[in-house]
């Protein structure tokens, strides 16, 4: 699991208490060990659509648990709306 998730650590902890993480700081060293060994890993929707070692030969199971949701939001000014159009499309 990659050392620095933010608030998904206090959750991570609280829903598995008994479980051992094998911590990593580098999140190229987290896709190596996801992408070549059999340890279980965290993803998210979007990183396995687009890295490829998240695939490969792996169940991906989705939590149904509510804190295991997060909305993220996308903040600009008005004035660049424009620019932003191509990118508001492939969200």
């Amino acid at each position: 699991m990659y050392a620095h998730v933010g608030f998904w650590e206090e959750i991570v902890y609280t829903k598995m208490p008994h479980s051992k993480f094998f911590l990593q700081n580098d999140m190229d060293a987290v896709g190596e060990l996801a992408g070549y060994s059999d340890l279980p890993s965290f993803s998210t929707d979007i990183s396995i659509e687009t890295m490829k070692s998240r695939q490969n030969g792996r169940i991906n199971i989705p939590f149904s648990d509510p804190e295991a949701k997060a909305t993220y939001y996308f903040i600009y000014k008005k004035k660049n709306r424009a620019k932003l159009t191509a990118l508001f499309l492939t969200l």
